[in-house]
């Protein structure tokens, strides 16, 4: 099967485009995406720090970009899946349900949150699934990275010969969300 793969340079898309042999990658300062010859893809191509303050490049890139995108796989009946965020949550997501109202507090959490609403708001001739990751990690992950999960900080931390304080209110398995290693 073909698969594209936006975003496949990234820390989720390379390990991706490892695990699913014969993928095709793209990025999105490559221009619009060749579909000819796709049979699915894993739309995971964004500007992904929720520090970025320039609303024009998160319009164009996450918003503009990603809707062209998911109107081009309707239109040639290409299933598609899209990364989403846990930002779109906002300051308390530790304690939720899916259902809760999002609560975007910055630019990239809300560029995330105008795509879900995109996608939720219409009707598809393909299969269009949203999925929101939570702490990620694994191989290619930059330990030192603001966006590193706590699984490479306390590997860090515990090769120092450190011990890691763990901070833990109370505990949920319903509604807290855990970790995800690609």
């Amino acid at each position: 099967m073909a698969i594209l793969i936006t975003g496949h340079r990234g820390f989720i898309g390379q390990n991706m485009m490892e695990t699913l042999p014969g993928s095709v990658g793209h990025e999105w300062g490559d221009g619009e995406p060749n579909l000819d010859g796709i049979e699915r893809v894993i739309h995971l191509g964004a500007i992904s720090s929720t520090a970025c303050r320039d609303w024009d490049a998160l319009l164009q890139q996450n918003v503009i970009s990603s809707v062209r995108l998911i109107t081009a796989c309707d239109e040639r009946k290409i299933p598609i899946q899209i990364a989403s965020s846990a930002a779109v949550y906002g300051p308390d997501n530790t304690t939720f349900v899916e259902t809760d109202k999002p609560q975007p507090l910055n630019p990239y959490a809300l560029s995330k949150f105008i795509v879900e609403k995109y996608v939720e708001r219409r009707t598809w001739d393909v299969p269009v699934q949203l999925f929101r990751y939570f702490n990620v990690y694994g191989p290619r992950q930059n330990p030192n990275s603001e966006y590193a999960a706590v699984i490479p900080k306390f590997i860090t931390i515990m090769l120092q010969g450190k011990r890691p304080t763990v901070y833990s209110g109370p505990r949920n398995s319903d509604t807290e969300p855990g970790s995800c290693k690609v």
